[in-house]
């Protein structure tokens, strides 16, 4: 019998031909951190109305979700979660990621190394929505939600050497307001949701496919209160001067505001995340005793996101 400590686990990803079509893994998704996928029969009861016990019990529809997480050392995998890349990613011809409108499916392979090896293959991998967080003295991370087709047991782990590479932090970077960045920000976070769909068939187990939806982008932070904050971000969450109060219409909310993430991960990448044409949709200031500042935490929808990245200058 072999045990597997979590430091024996590894994971990486390969880009799927077609969907369902089990690539060979051979990318990071960045500085793993933890997964989960799980998998569901779906089981059918079969009563009888002149009996309390189950007669029989049937298979449903296999379905399969997965969750991984990894502190960000490049966008790469960003392009199967968005569905759009171009550019080099050198200094002066960055990568832009864009939301497109279809996704390649990925085969995500989770080996354990040990006594005696084993290796799961995800296959039919398609992201739902990924959040990106960031705080003080924390690492830019990744949590993404995934849906996938079927899954099976390989005999021979996949070869896997931990990248070297820096991750992004926010120690290196700001978040700006419309080009001016805001003060004393204490953490935040940024929601991608591709609202996929399935496209299944009564004679089969197995989805025949996944679809991506209507996108939605989310945001959420939260900031040391100060009185340079009325002018902005309560006069975006009013939609006028924030003496005025709230906007009493039905028009003119959108303020149209741009928050930018620009980070650096040791002079290695510059990347900065676009949010644009932003609008506040609700705002909270507690006020408790026990905290040592009044903060503010600001939520909203971004219309688009587009991400630059590049080698630093």
């Amino acid at each position: 019998m072999s045990r597997y400590p979590s430091h024996t686990g590894q994971l990486m990803y390969g880009v799927e031909g077609s969907y369902g079509s089990e690539a060979a893994a051979s990318l990071y998704v960045g500085r793993y951190t933890n997964s989960t996928f799980t998998a569901n029969n779906n089981l059918i009861k079969d009563y009888d109305a002149g009996d309390r016990s189950v007669k029989n019990l049937h298979v449903g529809q296999f379905t399969g979700r997965g969750s991984v997480s990894f502190d960000i050392i490049d966008f790469s995998i960003f392009q199967y979660i968005f569905g759009a890349r171009t550019g080099s990613g050198t200094s002066g011809a960055p990568y832009v990621y864009t939301v497109g409108s279809t996704l390649s499916s990925l085969t995500f392979e989770q080996g354990f190394n040990s006594t005696t090896d084993t290796n799961w293959t995800y296959i039919g991998c398609m992201c739902n929505s990924a959040t990106i967080t960031f705080g003080k003295n924390k690492p830019l991370r990744c949590r993404s939600e995934w849906f996938y087709q079927t899954e099976k047991e390989d005999a021979t782990i996949i070869a896997y050497t931990a990248p070297t590479t820096m991750p992004y932090s926010y120690l290196q970077g700001s978040l700006e307001r419309t080009n001016s960045a805001i003060a004393a920000v204490q953490s935040g976070s940024f929601t991608i949701g591709n609202s996929l769909t399935t496209d299944d068939d009564c004679f089969s187990r197995l989805i025949l496919g996944l679809y991506v939806g209507q996108s939605d982008i989310s945001f959420e932070f939260v900031v040391n209160m100060d009185s340079d904050l009325a002018t902005t971000l309560w006069s975006d969450m009013y939609g006028q001067a924030v003496a005025s109060g709230p906007i009493s219409t039905g028009t003119g909310i959108l303020a149209g505001a741009t928050f930018d993430l620009e980070l650096d991960n040791g002079s290695v990448r510059d990347t900065t995340l676009a949010f644009s044409v932003s609008t506040i949709e609700s705002m909270s200031r507690p006020h408790d005793i026990g905290n040592e500042m009044v903060q503010c935490t600001f939520k909203g929808t971004s219309k688009t996101l587009t991400i630059t990245e590049q080698d630093s200058a």
